[in-house]
């Protein structure tokens, strides 16, 4: 698999559901999981090239823009 981002080394994203996230990216993407803090809650992504650090929101509320 060649890799499809370049010039990215680290982005964090806050999502409402660690786990359904995670998967998008492992199962639809081909990302692999590369580590996490589950204290945090966090996991640790990557594809190769670029690496995602996926945080769990703290709140069920939703905030528009």
């Amino acid at each position: 698999m060649t890799a499809l981002t370049l010039g990215i080394d680290h982005l964090g994203l806050t999502v409402p559901d660690l786990d359904k996230s995670v998967s998008f990216f492992t199962d639809c993407l081909g990302w692999k999981e590369v580590g996490g803090k589950p204290d945090y809650p966090s996991k640790f992504i990557s594809d190769g090239t670029s690496v995602l650090t996926i945080w769990q929101a703290q709140t069920d509320a939703h905030v528009g823009i």
